[in-house]
């Protein structure tokens, strides 16, 4: 008896769900920042094994923004949040469960879609208030499981799938077994660039950048990619703080881009970053379509 279905993770931000997807799938899909807001897309991650084939799917942080770009996010988790098997929600267990928290669970258990609960960074919780916080979850009807987990202690992972396995409807693989994401090689290149960027960069330069790949090939005789990617920035202040002085910011934004691109691709990779601004992108809805969040790419 073989198994398929979709699972989305959905959360506050800096829940830990790119870090779980991540964790599930064996291999790193989404990027992940302790800077919120770091997923801006809908992520597919799939798992394939013997027994059955789940389609994770990554969801931009559960928040309120009135900018094109922040409205798109929020299409994207309400469309992920449809359509699906088995939501999983994550609620950060460092921090402990916010009234937002509470009112996000009891939305999705009204739902009618099998709904499990899993507490990240176990690692870091205080273990009191994680019983009581569980305690008080264990009251609201139609949630299937409740699970503290750990991705850096690799804890529960192993329990928090057999759960989701358990709620999955019987089916066929829909894809072939070395399937990892429906994200194209050019979204995951940027986002590996804007991922060094945030970890780099403080206050709202992280924030308010885009990449645009300009030209990605691969070119088997030498074994080498070859990727010049565009870095759109706010403001014209940002530009020169993102180069840094005579360009070592840009060039170690750069390295460690590179470094990661090969390790993933497993070839030599040449890769050429530019900075150019775009005064205030994010609130202007040609832009941010033109940088791919076009809410039009998302299905109702």
């Amino acid at each position: 008896m073989y198994k398929f279905g979709k699972v989305s993770i959905i959360g506050r931000p800096n829940a830990g769900k790119s870090t779980l997807l991540n964790k599930l799938i064996g291999e790193k899909i989404s990027i992940v920042s302790p800077k919120a807001q770091t997923t801006r897309d809908i992520i597919q991650g799939v798992l394939t094994t013997e027994e059955y084939q789940i389609v994770f799917v990554d969801t931009p942080g559960i928040n309120k923004g009135n900018s094109p770009l922040s409205k798109y996010m929020a299409r994207g988790v309400k469309t992920a949040s449809s359509d699906v098997d088995v939501i999983l929600y994550c609620i950060d267990g460092e921090k402990g469960m916010t009234a937002s928290n509470k009112k996000d669970v009891l939305d999705y258990a009204s739902q009618g879609i099998p709904l499990i609960v899993a507490f990240t960074k176990l690692d870091r919780a205080d273990k009191g208030k994680l019983v009581g916080m569980v305690g008080e979850l264990s009251q609201i009807k139609n949630i299937s499981a409740i699970i503290p987990i750990s991705t850096f202690r690799n804890k529960n992972i192993e329990e928090l799938l057999t759960e989701i396995v358990k709620l999955l409807p019987e089916g066929e693989k829909a894809y072939f077994d070395d399937y990892l994401t429906d994200k194209p090689m050019r979204f995951i290149a940027a986002e590996r660039i804007r991922e060094k960027i945030l970890y780099l960069y403080n206050d709202e330069i992280p924030h308010g950048v885009a990449v645009e790949i300009q030209k990605y090939e691969y070119d088997e005789n030498r074994d080498v990619c070859d990727i010049v990617a565009d870095i759109i920035c706010e403001k014209q202040a940002h530009k020169g703080i993102l180069i840094g002085k005579k360009g070592l910011a840009l060039k170690e934004t750069g390295r460690k881009a590179r470094e990661d691109l090969e390790r993933f691709l497993g070839c030599r990779v040449y890769l050429e970053l530019f900075v150019k601004v775009k005064e205030n992108w994010r609130e202007s809805e040609f832009l941010t379509r033109e940088f791919g969040f076009d809410p039009k790419n998302l299905s109702e």
